[in-house]
């Protein structure tokens, strides 16, 4: 049997902006997070394995609102966040290994989000 469980959590700074039309009914909102990001994977090939690591990362996004009274908004939003992992540690029947990647094999994370919604703005 072959499974993983992947997950990854993002937690850092973030620098938002917000634009507006003339008549303040279209909203834009770029903004860019630098991140610290924790990285872990539950593997099973034969035997189960754990492998964790961790990197930062840099997110840029952009989201959209239109205005469709004065308290909610209907918008898009779009980002990106992509890190580096140049280590692991796989954990496997109580053994801990650490990994250290060579600059060829190192791990690419990518996010891409879009999202849709109504916003109370208040």
């Amino acid at each position: 049997m072959l499974r993983d469980d992947i997950s990854i959590q993002y937690a850092g700074l973030a620098f938002f902006s917000r634009y507006y039309s003339r008549d303040k009914t279209i909203f834009f909102y770029p903004y860019s997070c630098f991140d610290f990001v924790w990285y872990k994977d539950n593997a099973v090939l034969i035997d189960n394995y754990t492998y964790t690591s961790h990197a930062t990362s840099l997110r840029v996004g952009v989201a959209f609102d239109y205005m469709l009274d004065n308290d909610f908004s209907l918008g898009v939003n779009t980002s990106c966040a992509t890190g580096v992992l140049t280590q692991y540690t796989v954990t496997s029947g109580g053994t801990k290994n650490v990994v250290k990647l060579k600059s060829d094999e190192f791990e690419g994370i990518l996010r891409i989000d879009l999202s849709a919604g109504l916003r109370y703005n208040f």
